[in-house]
């Protein structure tokens, strides 16, 4: 019983700074359950993207990695839902609840998960598939249509932003060839 007098009288006197120790723990504790809390968002987001481009590529034509094919319009649409998945992709994670502050710090900002997940992973992704010519065809038709036609898709009113991405992406000699296309 004393000791709990003791307790009591040592908070009634030190009020003010048992409370501000209690807000501190309360704040850190809130902090780390949001951190969490995002990075299960974050990877809930990385697996639905995955599983929904593993869908889309087990329904391509699998010619597409040869070089020399040249793929009917028909043949044509089995590739599209790639570039419109990697649409998707690039627009959930580089737009989608991007922070101002941090997007912008320059390198300091390529720690964080948005920059990092586009550079670390998904950019070598759409490397590897813009070197395969039916799919740079496929995407040339889709952003500039096909011999004067209007472009085959809009890209969710994203084109013009995510043109400028893959054009960076691209290596001199693509960008040439799409340039002639």
């Amino acid at each position: 019983m004393i000791m709990l007098v003791s307790i009591i009288q040592f908070i009634d006197s030190h009020g003010p700074a048992v409370a501000a120790i209690g807000a501190i723990i309360a704040a850190i504790v809130a902090l780390s359950a949001l951190r969490t809390a995002k990075q299960v968002a974050r990877t809930q987001l990385f697996l639905e993207l995955r599983r929904s481009h593993g869908e889309i590529q087990a329904k391509m034509d699998r010619n597409y990695h040869i070089d020399g094919w040249e793929p009917t319009p028909e043949e044509r649409k089995t590739l599209e839902p790639y570039w419109l998945q990697t649409c998707t992709e690039w627009f959930a994670i580089t737009q989608l609840n991007k922070s101002w502050f941090f997007w912008r710090i320059g390198r300091l900002g390529e720690w964080l998960p948005g920059p990092w997940l586009w550079k670390g992973f998904y950019r070598k992704a759409i490397d590897g598939a813009l070197k395969h010519k039916p799919l740079r065809d496929t995407l040339y038709y889709m952003l500039s249509g096909e011999k004067g036609d209007e472009p085959g898709s809009t890209f969710s009113g994203q084109a013009e932003a995510f043109e400028k991405e893959i054009w960076n992406l691209m290596s001199s000699d693509q960008r040439s060839e799409m340039n002639k296309a």
